[in-house]
């Protein structure tokens, strides 16, 4: 009823929210997929991002750039990208002020899949910096970014300890996590009760 309302009213701005929340939540609840494609990913965080942009009235932006190697039909972990992005927001950008931009880029470096999350917010200290990367891999809440924290042991349990999280950051000039996953082109009947990808 309300989406109808806000399209009748020609608020084209509160349907585009709505309906992106609805596609944010039926992706969520979708239980029994841990892999999902980039596509579906992507889309998901697109969601994501565009209720962000309109609470903070534009002033952030999402880029993706995808190489051409990559098939957007390869799959990821499900939810991966979108705790990395929040954090980004939540410590770079918002502490910033003002305009902020999140650059998603997805490549490939021999049988990995290398997907980098830069921000230009306030970046971190170098003595954080090494405390935060520290705690990515001991047992333990991290004191910031414990959505990534979650992001990087669930890598690291469904694909081996070579794989996973790693910070990089510069004060003032911002931050980038770097997530390694093997290249997986096709899915396997057991990684996804629902067949997803298939």
């Amino acid at each position: 009823m309300f989406v109808q309302q806000a399209l009748f009213k020609d608020d084209s701005e509160v349907a585009d929210m709505i309906l992106s929340l609805s596609n944010q939540l039926k992706y969520v609840i979708d239980y029994g997929e841990e892999w999902v494609t980039i596509r579906r990913e992507l889309q998901h965080l697109k969601d994501y991002f565009y209720i962000i942009s309109v609470r903070y009235e534009n002033q952030i932006e999402l880029r993706c750039k995808v190489a051409d190697e990559v098939d957007l039909d390869w799959h990821i972990l499900k939810l991966s990208l979108q705790p990395i992005v929040e954090n980004a927001i939540q410590h770079g950008l918002r502490p910033k002020g003002g305009k902020g931009t999140v650059l998603v880029t997805i490549e490939t470096n021999n049988e990995l899949l290398n997907i980098t999350i830069y921000d230009d917010g306030v970046g971190i200290d170098e003595e954080t910096l090494v405390k935060l990367n520290d705690q990515l891999n001991h047992a333990g809440p991290a004191a910031k970014g414990i959505g990534m924290k979650n992001v990087h042991e669930q890598i690291r349990t469904l694909c081996g300890e070579e794989y996973g999280l790693t910070i990089s950051s510069r004060k003032h000039i911002g931050t980038s996590v770097r997530m390694q996953l093997p290249i997986r082109k096709e899915m396997d009947s057991n990684d996804n009760s629902s067949g997803v990808g298939r």
